[in-house]
C-alpha cells in the first residue's frame, strides 16, 4: 500500500470506505453494514485544488450545497490554502493535510 492512501486511511473516518450496495460480494456482505442511519450515500472529495479561491473547489462547493439533502459529501484537502468556513458548514466532515513543498522536495 501506498504512502497516500495510508495517509488517507489514517486520517478518514471508517465509514468514508464503505462499499456501494452494488458492489456487494455475491450477497456475503450485508447491506446493512454499508448504509448509515440517514440512508444517504457517502460522496468524497479529494483534492490539492480545493482550498481557498480555486476554482475547482468553488465548484465542488456547489456541488455540495446543491446536493447536500440527497448526499453526505466529506472532503479531503491536500492543498495549502485552507478550506472556506462555508465548505466546513455545508460538509459532512472534512480534513485538512496540507502540502508543503519544501519537505515535498
Amino acid at each position: 500500500v501506498g504512502f497516500v492512501s495510508s495517509m488517507f486511511t489514517l486520517l478518514c473516518p471508517k465509514s468514508l470506505f464503505d462499499v456501494a450496495g452494488h458492489l456487494l460480494n455475491g450477497g456475503s456482505l450485508s447491506r446493512e453494514s454499508f448504509t448509515r442511519r440517514t440512508g444517504k450515500k457517502r460522496v468524497g472529495f479529494v483534492s490539492s485544488l480545493i482550498g481557498g479561491d480555486e476554482p475547482h473547489g468553488l465548484l465542488v462547493l456547489d456541488i455540495i450545497r446543491s446536493l447536500k439533502d440527497l448526499f453526505d459529501f466529506y472532503v479531503v484537502s491536500v492543498g495549502s490554502k485552507p478550506l472556506s468556513d462555508e465548505m466546513v458548514q455545508h460538509a459532512s466532515g472534512v480534513f485538512s493535510v496540507g502540502f508543503d513543498e519544501n519537505q515535498a522536495g
